[in-house]
């Protein structure tokens, strides 16, 4: 339970795409993930295998691929019971993953004012350029690794959902989507386009998230279970979110759009 209670919460910090967590790729060690070749499952057993008695100390120096999230949850989930190795393994990752979390958020505490960009002037446009790039993309990146490309919706299937070996891939959507709901209804940006009589895009993104949230609510737990016409309306949803934040929103706000890896262009 708890551990769904942390992915969740990672789920949700995940949408912002800049800042300490990504300059230093501590994301990759929270969360690595899309791991189409199942590197986790095979890691975590091997490194168990290989030091049943794991300290967080040496834990820390490990890779990527055994650290955060997705190794715990292979712990966890794949085993009916754990022996004295695996505890001493998602002890272990558990107090890595801690210690992790905690620097970035006290980097984020202490460098709030640069990292957002508050301390430039009023005429800078450079915390909204990052902050709404950011939401885009792992809108973007999300559709693409977490949902089409695992169900083999426009392609040959890959990789696996999220969350696939708990089946609680639906509850990391969820948590997402709860993120950019946040941030389109938070009272200043409703402020800003309402004082340019650009409410139109608010309502517009508003009605798209609340359709996508009401299907994913009406899905299965683990998302490979569900129809394959609400998988593909949903992956339809969201490419109509992006689509409303790439052409009405982000234009509105007067930024520009960036380039990422799951774009297209």
């Amino acid at each position: 339970a708890q551990w769904l209670v942390l992915a969740q919460a990672w789920s949700s910090a995940e949408m912002i795409n800049f800042g300490p967590a990504t300059a230093s790729m501590s994301n990759l060690y929270i969360n690595y993930y899309p791991d189409e070749r199942g590197l986790v499952h095979s890691g975590v057993s091997d490194l168990i295998a290989a030091n049943p008695t794991l300290t967080p100390e040496q834990f820390a120096g490990e890779s990527a691929i055994v650290q955060g999230v997705p190794g715990l949850e292979e712990a966890l989930f794949a085993n009916e019971s754990l022996n004295a190795g695996q505890c001493a393994y998602v002890i272990s990752a558990s107090g890595a993953l801690s210690t992790r979390l905690k620097d970035i958020e006290k980097n984020w505490q202490q460098n709030a004012t640069e990292l957002l960009a508050i301390d430039k002037s009023a005429e800078s446009d450079q915390g909204l350029n990052q902050w709404f790039n950011s939401l885009l993309s792992l809108v973007e990146t999300m559709k693409s690794n977490a949902i089409d490309q695992p169900l083999g919706l426009t392609g040959k299937a890959k990789g696996h959902l999220p969350a696939a070996t708990a089946g609680q891939s639906r509850a990391i959507i969820n948590a997402k989507l709860d993120a950019i709901n946040k941030a389109m209804t938070d009272p200043v940006l409703t402020a800003i386009l309402n004082s340019n009589d650009e409410s139109t895009v608010a309502n517009n993104l508003s009605t798209a998230l609340a359709e996508t949230t009401t299907l994913l609510a009406q899905m299965p737990e683990d998302l490979s279970a569900a129809d394959k016409d609400d998988q593909q309306a949903l992956y339809d949803h969201l490419t109509t979110v992006t689509r409303l934040i790439k052409r009405e929103l982000i234009p509105t706000l007067g930024i520009r759009v960036g380039f990422n890896s799951t774009d297209g262009d």
